[in-house]
């Protein structure tokens, strides 16, 4: 057996043992990459930066969250930047756990339709993505989800179908005011009740009402000023009751003071079934705010809450 011959038969023994391998060291291979998973439904690609436009549309009302110049707006009013950022933060950690069905019968036995589920739009630098989130999964924490006009429906973890349970006020920015408390100099309340709430000579804070002052105690004084910083409210009002707030003749004024007896907020309130009823001047919204909010400043003397 020549050289030649020999080198042909080494050269076809080595490919044969190569094909006979291939099977084991592919699946070595495989063992050796991480494994892509689900990739039909993306929620990770859009984010706070990336995203201009959210719609999230149930049967009962349509949100839309539309950002202008890094400001997000709900409905056409300023939007929580907390929420906002609750939302997203939850758009990011929802995570796809299995595929659940690909038969579009199935579809209504797990909410995902525009009639039972939530339809979710997200619009942004990766383009449009619409997305139907149907009923809760097996625990609370989950959920079944689905891209618009796909069979494929999926078990996603997380809490997003919560964040999308929801109304627009909840979306909307309720902070009334917003004082840090080293600016707080003097608060002045009149009206139904009157008195005033400031620093004397000796930096302590008292209450003075009719003229008669009393210290108050350093945490007391604290819980009031912080109130202020930031003041949210619960609610807003509905158009009927902001009509009632605006014809209502008894009402109160609370102004807040700096150190050189600018006016730094004011205001005007009236008491509603225990609770406050809240306006600014020459703001439109009305507030609702819970009375424990504003309990500390009309009752000093109660123990902190």
């Amino acid at each position: 057996m020549n050289k030649r011959t020999i080198k042909i038969l080494a050269f076809v023994f080595l490919l044969l043992f190569i094909i006979a391998g291939y099977p084991f060291w592919q699946s070595k291979i495989k063992l050796g990459k991480k494994e892509k998973k689900y990739e039909e439904i993306n929620f990770v690609q859009f984010n706070k930066d990336n995203t201009d436009k959210v719609i999230i549309k149930s049967k009962s009302e349509e949100v839309q969250l539309v950002k202008k110049e890094n400001q997000w707006n709900v409905n056409d009013y300023p939007a929580s930047q907390q929420q906002i950022e609750s939302f997203f933060n939850s758009l990011a950690n929802a995570e796809i756990e299995t595929l659940a069905s690909k038969n579009p019968d199935n579809q209504a036995s797990f909410d995902i339709s525009a009639d039972n589920g939530v339809m979710l739009t997200l619009t942004g630098r990766f383009g449009e993505a619409i997305y139907l989130i149907g009923k809760t999964g097996p625990d609370y924490n989950s959920f079944y989800a689905s891209l618009k006009d796909s069979n494929n429906i999926y078990l996603v973890k997380g809490d997003l179908k919560q964040k999308l349970i929801t109304t627009s006020s909840r979306w909307r920015d309720k902070t009334v005011v917003n004082i840090s408390q080293e600016k707080i100099a003097k608060i002045e309340v009149s009206g139904k009740s009157q008195f005033s709430i400031s620093k004397n000579k000796e930096g302590k804070w008292e209450i003075d009402k009719a003229g008669v002052k009393k210290i108050l105690e350093d945490d007391k004084s604290t819980n009031i000023l912080s109130r202020f910083s930031p003041l949210d409210a619960d609610s807003f009002l509905t158009d009927n009751e902001a009509k009632e707030f605006n014809l209502a003749r008894e009402k109160t004024t609370v102004k807040i003071f700096d150190s050189e007896s600018k006016i730094l907020a004011e205001l005007i309130l009236i008491e509603k079934n225990s609770d406050w009823w809240v306006g600014l001047p020459n703001k439109e919204e009305k507030y609702l705010i819970y009375s424990y909010r504003l309990g500390p400043l009309f009752d000093p003397e109660k123990e902190k809450n």
